[in-house]
């Protein structure tokens, strides 16, 4: 479903009212399904492990939304020549609950066409809870 960047932030204000900051890279964007995020990440593997002060969550979610719009792209091209949207995935930096209280995290957000908002663990390529995100500060996509 074809959707402008604006609808993307206030889908996403409903969740975290107190987010502040979005810089998106399009005006609009395609909303794909929970099941196309999930069958490109089950393709990935992370071949860098985590590194403190190297390669951490950041590096993880950069990479993994540059992934995700490089593998769309060339679905694009290759494949569905009517549709030139990047996909509505970007990256969010979150104050997470954790057992050791709240944790700046960097995961990938997305918007989907049957889920809603979703959050994507970049370090496992997994899907996680929105419960579990207090607060969401900034949003590139």
């Amino acid at each position: 479903m074809r959707i402008k960047f604006a609808e993307i932030k206030k889908e996403i204000k409903k969740i975290w009212p107190e987010l502040h900051w979005t810089l998106p890279t399009d005006p609009e964007y395609w909303t794909p399904t929970l099941q196309e995020i999930q069958d490109f990440i089950n393709t990935q593997e992370n071949d860098i492990p985590y590194t403190k002060g190297i390669y951490e969550c950041e590096e993880f979610a950069i990479g993994l939304m540059s992934d995700l719009r490089r593998w769309r792209a060339k679905k694009v091209i290759n494949e569905d020549k009517s549709n030139h949207l990047n996909w509505a995935v970007g990256i969010a930096l979150t104050i997470k609950s954790g057992l050791s209280g709240d944790q700046v995290h960097y995961q990938n957000i997305a918007l989907t066409s049957d889920k809603g908002i979703v959050l994507i663990e970049p370090q496992g390529n997994t899907i996680t809870e929105l419960e579990r995100v207090k607060k969401v500060h900034f949003v590139l996509m």
